[in-house]
């Protein structure tokens, strides 16, 4: 491929965002863009700019999603995974196989599971859009990987404003935020515009002075593609700091910002747990002002028991003008990782037919009592 046609190409794959996935029309942009440049028009440059809509046409022919582990809300079909010229995604994927050293397998599992994640979310490119949907893994399985992957993914498509609600402590919120500068700010820093750092607990506070911005604005207008990061301790103060940063933003900056909310451990606090339905929690209450205030936002839920936001009433009057977290638009369950210790390898799994036997996969370790011995597991005293 010669130089000025990958140039071509590139250009296409950069306009993608802004031409609704159409690549025809992301080619007609790179022409009005790039004639001025190099004055007269010719049928050469015509011929290097068919073959480079044929290159980024490949690239968008032979990948699938088939969400073979997802329950949906029918929506447009708009990502079918990484493409080239991806930046966040590539260096991930490398890090976790070179620097890492895991397993080809278990970096093949993240990238099939946060494709299809990814392809659930709603496309960046809408003037406006709200999605909600939930991430069911096991204890200790790998969410935070996944996550992370969603997050690269999701930058390398266009979302250019990230939110973490991270834990109800400060060491829970520092972890995350070194997890995810070590695992993705790190390997494009230039690529990314931190708005919390590590063990500073006045930052969540003070979010750019606040208001938000445009990733291109003032500062980081050299870099229009700069992604802005907030971990945010889910705590009422912060959240409130956060709503009143997005309502102090001008309308003409909030109609720009693409915001992919992530709620790590979303069964605890966001769930609306007041004892009366038309009350919420002050947490849940915060976090539905975020999303309602916001004119583009993807809210992801991870969680490894889910019972709690799957059975959040969708139809809820209480809402009124705040939309709650119910799982609309979709719920996903992450793989097992190979070889995962969890309750099923110590307890085995419940038969289909309940007069059956377990499934006989379970370790060697129950045992049973007889009433007559019952008293010697109790203590003789208090002491």
């Amino acid at each position: 491929m010669s130089n000025q046609v990958e140039s071509f190409a590139t250009m296409i794959r950069n306009n993608l965002p802004t031409s609704g996935g159409n690549i025809d029309v992301a080619a007609a942009n790179v022409r009005i863009n790039t004639q001025p440049i190099l004055g007269e028009w010719t049928d050469e440059h015509d011929e290097l700019l068919a073959k480079a809509v044929a290159v980024v046409r490949a690239e968008h022919q032979d990948i699938e999603i088939l969400r073979v582990n997802s329950i949906i809300r029918q929506k447009p079909k708009w990502y079918n995974g990484p493409v080239a010229g991806d930046r966040h995604w590539p260096a991930l994927k490398g890090y976790l196989n070179t620097i890492k050293n895991w397993p080809t397998a278990t970096i093949d599992s993240i990238d099939d599971s946060s494709s299809e994640i990814v392809s659930l979310l709603d496309n960046p490119v809408q003037s406006q859009f709200s999605c909600r949907g939930l991430v069911v893994g096991y204890v200790q399985s790998g969410k935070t990987a996944n996550m992370t992957a969603v997050i690269a993914k999701a930058v390398d498509a266009g979302y250019n404003i990230v939110v973490v609600l991270a834990g109800l402590t400060d060491k829970l919120r520092n972890q995350t935020q070194q997890r995810l500068e070590d695992d993705i700010v790190s390997l494009n820093p230039l690529l990314w515009h931190r708005l919390t750092q590590v063990d500073r607990k006045d930052d969540q506070n003070r979010i750019i002075k606040g208001e938000f911005r445009v990733p291109d604005h003032g500062h980081l207008m050299h870099n229009p593609n700069r992604v802005q990061l907030a971990v945010m301790k889910k705590n009422v103060a912060p959240l409130r700091k956060l709503r009143e940063a997005i309502e102090n933003t001008p309308a003409a900056e909030l109609d720009r910002l693409k915001v992919l909310i992530i709620d790590d451990e979303c069964d605890q606090a966001s769930v609306n747990s007041a004892s009366r339905e038309l009350d919420m929690t002050r947490i849940n209450e915060r976090i539905r002002e975020i999303l309602s205030a916001l004119p583009s936002v993807a809210y992801a839920g991870y969680t490894a028991t889910p019972f709690a936001n799957v059975l959040i009433n969708p139809y809820a009057e209480a809402s009124e003008d705040l939309d709650d977290l119910y799982p609309r638009d979709f719920i996903t369950a992450l793989p097992t990782p190979d070889g995962y210790f969890g309750t099923e390898r110590l307890f085995g799994r419940v038969p289909d037919d309940a007069n059956a036997d377990s499934s006989g996969d379970e370790l060697d370790m129950i045992r049973d009592v007889p009433d007559t011995d019952e008293a010697l597991l109790k203590p003789a005293s208090r002491k």
